[in-house]
């Protein structure tokens, strides 16, 4: 089964609906979820053969395969500087924006977060860890019927009450919860929300019910969270509803919110 699904993190899908009308560019880019930009860089790099420019022409090698599905999702450079910790190699940063972990997670930290997420019945051997080398450039969330954990996967450190934004305090748990229970299940059920082959504006409002929805069905379903961190991912649904112009009364018989 392959699927592609919406992180909780959503690096390079929200990156390019937020830029959706800043350019012709970025629209296209936006409109066929980074196909446009993927082709755009192999044929005229930034960079000639740097590892952005590789994996852009093995995503445009890609469309013209026919391995289309596989190619829809590229991920976004997130990149930044080199860094070294104490009993590790060399490790690409992955960067938030500050809105998120950029540190490297610990072997405790990332055999909580494995066992949690096979506590959700989540397949073990569909859990990919990145490491120095290996999915290291990728946003934590769903790739086809893989669950890829990177740094971002646990929140930002704390800056002053009332800071961040509910998407920036969600905890590891939470995180896996909304990907996991909210994305993953849905999808198997079919009720996921349709995000090809729409107009701008159906895609703007899916998007945001589908992230509403994963987030509402982490708050009431998943086990083993705390009651702050339920009221942070309902917090979270009506920031992403609000941001396109939703109310939950006016939605909540299209969510999938009423069972597992």
């Amino acid at each position: 089964m392959k699927i592609c699904l919406s992180g909780f993190i959503s690096g390079g899908y929200v990156e390019r609906a937020d830029k959706l009308f800043e350019s012709p560019n970025d629209f296209a880019n936006g409109m066929t979820f980074g196909i446009h930009g993927t082709v755009r860089e192999a044929v005229l790099p930034t960079r000639a053969w740097s590892t952005e420019h590789l994996a852009s022409v093995i995503g445009t090698a890609g469309l013209v395969t026919g391995d289309v599905t596989g190619s829809l999702i590229k991920s976004k450079n997130v990149l930044s500087s080199s860094v070294k910790y104490e009993g590790a190699s060399e490790l690409r940063q992955i960067s938030s924006g500050g809105l998120r972990n950029e540190l490297p997670l610990t072997d405790t930290q990332k055999a909580e977060i494995v066992d949690y997420t096979k506590s959700l019945n989540f397949p073990e051997e569909n859990i990919i860890v990145s490491r120095p080398g290996f999915y290291d450039e990728w946003n934590t969330g769903m790739m086809y019927d893989r669950f890829i954990i990177n740094t971002d996967v646990l929140p930002a450190e704390q800056t002053g009450i009332g800071i961040l934004a509910a998407n920036s305090r969600v905890t590891g748990k939470a995180t896996i919860a909304h990907e996991i229970v909210g994305h993953y299940e849905a999808y198997k059920a079919g009720r996921a929300f349709e995000l090809y082959d729409v107009d701008a504006e159906t895609f703007k409002k899916n998007y945001a019910l589908d992230e509403a929805q994963a987030s509402i069905r982490a708050a009431r379903f998943a086990p083993d969270l705390t009651s702050t961190e339920r009221m942070t991912l309902l917090r979270d649904a009506i920031a992403r509803l609000k941001n396109a112009d939703l109310r939950i009364r006016d939605v909540r018989d299209e969510l999938y919110i009423n069972e597992r």
